[in-house]
């Protein structure tokens, strides 16, 4: 049992940051008013809304974009996909169109594409490497073989940092084949925000989805940010009532919390690049110590190319959801894939894309690090593990000693 718990699963939830609940709770004491209304109260609420959208979009170095606040990242998701392709649909000129996306996209992605008129629109999976990073030429293959039909591309959703095993995608290269095109692309830029540079004009991306609890702010807020070269008036709302956001989602915004998310998006962005190496330090320190002290191991992390505070392992031998459980006893608190998906007892279709076999997929485990973590921890890390799978092992009847 280590002395304090140690939390790494950052990539599934952060605890909310003390410059982030300062500004939550003040926003709760003095910013009350609804800020559809025409008085003071309500004024008040109104500019720390539009202060917190201008912040946002000036920390994305978009100043002119339209950031339309959600309740979250599948919710922006929906938004930026359903709401962008269901507007193109009213165009006269619409005779249907293609809808790409990679083989390892967050549910959320699927979930929107599922939704969508299957007489009106064809979706597509392109296929990834065995990193995970998406095959451009499959990208290339697709884009030109519907040049030269009547059923364009129309749009992209590629998820920045793979919230499994934090393959970050080649977003320029693919937002230039799109464009060219004239397809968007829509990136769900979630796990990539505050740890992998994400500059929305010079990688590309059209709509952008991000959220709060994954950068140290609060749950329940998120935001669909609409490059300012993109007409907001080309996305249809989901939600309909009373006009907020634009037209674009109806209901009563949560000011508060778009206040603290906006804090904690300007925070994550200003302290990218130092937390980002110091956050790598740690992961190739806990990924040497691994490798120094067991045999047996495949990485599903890469260690160019990834999320900065992603560690996915399969530990051969054992069962990823036994060290898991084993650990959580001793005080570390890790998971075996996305907390999005994980009740639903299916083999990771990551890990499944990237070509891993079953065995491998189930003997593996998600460690994502943040600011909670030190390097002081990684020795503990390690020898915890280490014993942890050994002993696993050994009740399996592994043969190997380590």
């Amino acid at each position: 049992m280590v002395e304090k718990r140690i939390y790494l699963d950052h990539a599934a939830t952060t605890p909310i940051r003390e410059e982030v609940a300062v500004v939550l709770e003040r926003g709760h004491r003095e910013v009350f008013g609804n800020p559809s209304s025409t008085h003071f109260e309500g004024l008040r609420a109104r500019d720390a809304l539009e202060n917190a959208r201008a912040q946002i979009a000036e920390a994305l170095r978009v100043p002119g974009a339209q950031v339309i606040f959600t309740s979250g990242g599948t919710e922006s998701d929906h938004l930026g996909i359903r709401g962008s392709l269901e507007a193109m649909e009213g165009r006269e000129d619409f005779k249907g169109g293609r809808v790409l996306t990679s083989q390892i996209e967050h549910p959320a992605v699927y979930g929107a594409i599922d939704k969508l008129d299957p007489t009106k629109w064809q979706s597509h999976q392109l296929a990834v490497d065995s990193t995970g990073r998406v095959l451009l030429d499959g990208l290339e293959a697709h884009l030109e073989e519907a040049s030269t039909s009547s059923i364009p591309v129309a749009l992209a959703s590629i998820i920045g940092c793979n919230n499994e095993v934090g393959a970050a995608q080649p977003l320029k290269e693919i937002a230039s084949l799109l464009h060219a095109e004239n397809a968007w692309l829509h990136v769900d830029g979630v796990q990539q925000l505050g740890k992998y540079p994400l500059d929305m004009k010079q990688l590309g991306i059209d709509l952008l989805t991000i959220t709060g609890h994954k950068i140290y702010g609060p749950k329940g807020i998120g935001a669909l940010v609409v490059n300012e070269e993109t007409l907001t008036d080309s996305i249809e709302p989901l939600l309909l009532g009373g006009g907020q956001e634009g037209g674009l989602r109806a209901g009563t915004p949560w000011v508060v919390g778009a206040m603290a998310f906006s804090e904690a998006v300007r925070l994550a962005v200003e302290e990218q690049g130092r937390e980002s190496s110091r956050l790598n330090r740690l992961r190739r320190l806990f990924r040497e110590g691994l490798e120094a002290n067991l045999k047996g191991l495949e990485f599903n992390s890469s260690i160019e190319g990834c999320a900065c505070h992603l560690v996915h392992v399969a530990f051969e031998g054992i069962r990823g959801n036994a060290l898991q459980e084993h650990l959580d006893q001793l005080g570390i608190s890790v998971s075996t894939g996305s907390a999005c998906h994980s009740e639903g007892g299916k083999l990771s279709q990551v890990l499944e894309a990237m070509g891993r076999s079953a065995d491998s997929i189930r003997a593996s485990v998600r460690f994502s690090f943040g600011k909670s973590n030190t390097e002081e921890q990684i020795p503990i890390l390690v020898e915890t593990i280490v014993k942890g799978v050994l002993y696993l092992r050994n009740l399996a009847g592994y043969g190997e000693s380590n």
